[in-house]
Order: structure tokens, then C-alpha cells, then sequence
């Protein structure tokens, strides 16, 4: 797998940490798309990391269904839902309780945020998840996934991206 390291990104410090060691070399930025192969082995502890112009990428996709967004300091956030069948009879039914966030695409696909590399962003006490009325109202995957994203714009022009997956309950185990 193009995993860029394995292991949890907590605050954005860690973030910023992993895109230095990307851009020295340390660990390896993802530099195309991931084949469906290599999505299905996404767990809990992938971390990808790419530049925008240096991997032709500008969203990330991964083949799961996503809960629409949350901010956690600097991060967005989303929860894996149980993914909904597509009858072939007819166009694909919307929930009533899932609408489709500014930032993500009609497959629930994570499309680049706005947020840059800001000292007026205070720092994050990230906790493993979130809770919110609507999230929970969801239908969410029984021990799924959470995704973490972070995209900034770098002092010479580069856009770069994290993802980080993780599962809650691997978190607070410490694993």
C-alpha cells in the first residue's frame, strides 16, 4: 500500500511534523491515485500525505461512505456510515438526515478544504472523535472508520494534504 506512515496524527503539530519529514524525505508523499486494491486495505492508522501539483490530486478518494463534515481544530472530520444500495430501477435515494456538505462530493469523497497553515488557528487538543446530534442520527458503521483532514498552502505555492483513518476505539486503547 502508498501508506506515507502508519500511526495517529492527534493535533495539527503532528501534521505539521509528518509534512516536514515528507518534505525532506523522510517518508514518501503519495503520488497517484490508490487502486481499489490498495483502498480496501485503508485501516485504522493509514496516513496519506500528498502535494497537489506533484501528484496530479487535488481530492482524495477512497471508495467509503462519509458522514458529512465536522471541524476539530484544524482538522475536518468525518465518520464512516454503512454504505446505502443503489437500486437499479431508480436514481439513488437521499436520507433525509444526510445532506451533502460543501466539502465533500456526491460519493462522499473528501474535497480539498479551505483552511491554511494560520497561527490565528489555535492549537488542537484533537480527541478521537466527535458528537454531535446530527452525526448521531446517522447510520453509522458499526466500529467504521474515522477520517481526519488537513490541507495548506505552503510559503512557496504548494498545496498539500493529510488524511489520517483511525477507529475511536483503537485510540483510546492507545494502539
Amino acid at each position: 500500500m502508498l501508506e506515507t506512515y502508519h500511526g495517529y496524527i492527534e493535533s495539527g503539530h503532528d501534521a505539521l511534523l509528518l509534512f516536514e519529514a515528507c518534505r525532506m524525505g523522510y517518508f514518501s508523499r503519495v503520488q497517484r491515485r490508490l487502486s481499489d486494491k490498495e483502498r480496501a486495505t485503508i485501516r485504522s492508522g493509514s496516513i496519506f500525505v500528498w502535494d497537489e501539483e506533484e501528484s496530479g490530486m487535488r481530492r482524495w478518494t477512497d471508495g467509503k461512505t462519509w458522514s458529512p463534515s465536522r471541524v476539530l481544530g484544524c482538522f475536518l472530520t468525518y465518520q464512516e456510515l454503512i454504505p446505502k444500495r443503489r437500486s437499479s430501477r431508480t436514481t439513488p435515494a437521499v436520507s433525509p438526515v444526510m445532506t451533502r456538505s460543501a466539502s465533500m462530493d456526491l460519493d462522499g469523497d473528501v474535497l480539498p478544504n479551505q483552511f491554511s497553515s494560520s497561527p490565528d488557528y489555535p492549537s488542537s487538543n484533537c480527541s478521537p472523535g466527535t458528537s454531535s446530534a446530527s452525526i448521531n442520527s446517522l447510520a453509522l458503521k458499526d466500529g467504521g472508520l474515522v477520517k481526519k483532514s488537513l490541507s495548506l498552502n505552503t510559503a512557496d505555492g504548494h498545496r498539500l494534504h493529510l488524511i489520517c483513518y483511525y477507529n475511536k476505539h483503537d485510540i483510546q486503547e492507545r494502539r
